[in-house]
C-alpha cells in the first residue's frame, strides 16, 4: 500500500512507518501507561536515532485496529505531547466498561485530531459512536468513517491507504 501510494501519488508525502509486533499483547495494549510511555519515549527516540527524521508531534501518528486502537487513543491521551495524530480502526473502547472512553470524556481537549473507523457488522459500533459523540462535543478534528464490513483485516485494510493520506494532511 505504502509503495502504490508513494510511486502512484507524487503529492503524498514520504512516510516513516513503524510497525510494533506486540510481545504480551494484552498486558501492552489494555491501557497500560507502561507500555504508552515506552511507544511515547524509548521508541521514538530509538526511531529518531536510527532514521534521522525531522519529526515534531503534528506529524506523527499512532495508528491501531482493535486493541490496538485503544493502544493508540491511549497513547494520544497520555502522551499528545508527542502525537498529535490519533488513527483508530474497530477500537475496543468496551473494554473495561467503556473505560477509555470515561477516560476521553473527564479529559480536557488535547491536541489531537483522530480518525475514527468502524465496521457495523459485529464490530466495535456502539463504542465507536459513544466516542465520536465526546470528541465532536469537545471540539476535536475528527475524521469517522463507518462501513458495512466486520471486525477483519479486510476492513481495515481496506482503509490504510486513506489513513496515510490523512496523517500527511495538515
Amino acid at each position: 500500500i505504502l509503495d502504490n501510494l508513494f510511486h502512484k501519488e507524487s503529492l503524498t508525502p514520504k512516510t516513516i512507518v513503524v510497525f510494533v509486533p506486540p510481545v504480551h499483547r494484552h498486558e501492552e495494549y489494555m491501557m497500560s501507561r507502561k507500555f504508552s510511555r515506552w511507544f511515547a519515549t524509548s521508541l521514538v527516540k530509538q526511531v529518531e536515532q536510527k532514521l534521522r527524521p525531522k519529526s515534531k508531534a503534528e506529524f506523527r501518528t499512532a495508528h491501531g485496529a482493535s486493541l490496538g486502537a485503544l493502544c493508540a487513543m491511549h497513547v494520544g491521551l497520555y502522551h499528545s505531547n508527542v502525537f498529535h495524530n490519533i488513527a483508530t480502526q474497530s477500537p475496543s473502547f468496551w473494554i473495561e466498561d467503556y473505560e477509555m472512553v470515561k477516560q476521553v470524556a473527564a479529559k480536557r481537549k488535547l491536541p489531537l485530531r483522530i480518525y475514527l473507523q468502524t465496521g457495523t457488522i459485529n464490530d466495535a459500533l456502539d463504542g465507536s459512536r459513544a466516542m465520536l459523540g465526546i470528541f465532536e462535543e469537545k471540539g476535536y478534528g475528527v475524521t469517522y468513517r463507518e462501513s458495512n464490513e466486520s471486525h477483519n483485516w479486510a476492513n481495515w485494510s481496506a482503509r490504510y491507504a486513506e489513513i496515510i493520506r490523512w496523517s500527511s494532511a495538515k
